[in-house]
């Protein structure tokens, strides 16, 4: 027989008579809430006609694997099957990634123009993983950044859930998208803490040239503010474009570079990305540092793909093909849609 409880203290039965009436009512947090990336509004929405019969063909769509004619190099499957039978890789590895995979990044990047070593380099979660260290390492709620416009929806997603303020310098259209100095320069003020400057563009699919980019870090120096470049299109540029990353033609601005190889080498859904912090003067040392304890609850890529190779020679070739048969596809585009 159960014994039910008794309460000598009256307030104490009050009290429990008054919980017996409250409701549940969990809400979701105020970070979740400020999540939203805003290219999700337009992109989920967006619906053929019902009286169509066209395919719809959706340009907004950063994934090269998606149409199913472009896959990635049969070496790098290879790498992934040989290091799971392996069974050494099955473990937890340095939450900034593993030295052999920072200690590659940092050679096939680094050079005497910008130099760089393993402890300049967090892998991360993809570079969408990657741009977010990099604005948390560098950003307080309440702090500015300034970004293209038009630009890569999630930086603006990103800073907006960590209340950081987004403010938007333009691009000139007719002058091959390159950055309005001017209005750059205008939006600057003491609480702007990182320029962030894509090259190649995404969405522009624009290339800067290097005068160009001097420029924008020459602005960067006369502010003494720090730019973030994203250069995850770095090696896929065509024609006479030739790509500069920014690191290399400045001596005196940091630079945070972020890449990975979901476009290069057509798998982003291996999620591997990084960051890498170019910095002659340490003036980021601490930066650097906060970055490493963000890959302590920020996660990274799996420990399977950050086996170093010894074939690397493959990555040229397989890479150029895959350029070709990109042209290949853009020619047929502008034959069929008529452009110039």
């Amino acid at each position: 027989m159960t014994k039910l409880a008794t309460f000598d203290d009256d307030a104490a039965l009050v009290e429990i008579k008054h919980q017996a009436k409250r409701q549940w009512n969990v809400q979701p947090s105020d970070f979740a809430n400020l999540c939203s990336n805003p290219i999700r509004k337009i992109v989920d929405n967006i619906k053929k006609p019902a009286t169509s019969t066209k395919t719809l063909i959706p340009l907004s769509l950063g994934d090269p694997t998606v149409f199913g004619n472009l896959h990635c190099p049969d070496v790098l499957v290879q790498a992934i099957v040989r290091n799971t039978r392996s069974m050494q890789h099955n473990g937890y590895i340095h939450s900034a990634g593993s030295e052999a995979a920072r200690a590659a990044i940092a050679q096939h990047f680094g050079n005497m123009r910008a130099p760089l070593t393993m402890d300049d380099i967090i892998i991360a979660s993809g570079c969408s993983g990657a741009i977010e260290i990099a604005l948390r390492g560098l950003l307080n709620p309440g702090d500015n950044i300034l970004l293209p416009k038009p630009g890569f929806p999630l930086y603006q997603a990103l800073c907006e859930a960590h209340k950081i303020e987004c403010r938007f310098y333009n691009l000139k259209p007719e002058n091959n998208w390159e950055v309005d100095l001017e209005h750059m320069q205008s939006l600057v003020d003491d609480n702007t803490k990182a320029i962030l400057v894509n090259n190649p563009s995404n969405p522009c699919g624009s290339v800067y040239s290097k005068p160009h980019l001097e420029a924008i870090l020459a602005l960067a120096e006369l502010n003494k503010i720090p730019i973030i470049a994203d250069e995850i299109y770095g090696d896929m540029v065509f024609g006479s474009n030739v790509f500069f990353p920014m690191a290399a033609l400045t001596k005196t601005v940091p630079v945070v570079a972020v890449g990975g190889l979901a476009k290069q080498f057509l798998i982003p859904g291996w999620r591997v990305g990084w960051v890498m912090v170019h910095d002659r003067n340490s003036i980021l040392k601490d930066v650097r540092t906060a970055y490493f304890k963000l890959s302590q609850n920020i996660l990274g890529a799996n420990s399977l793909v950050q086996v170093r190779s010894s074939r690397q020679r493959w990555a040229v070739f397989f890479f150029n093909n895959s350029v070709s048969v990109i042209l290949s596809m853009i020619r047929v585009i502008r034959v069929q849609f008529q452009i110039c």
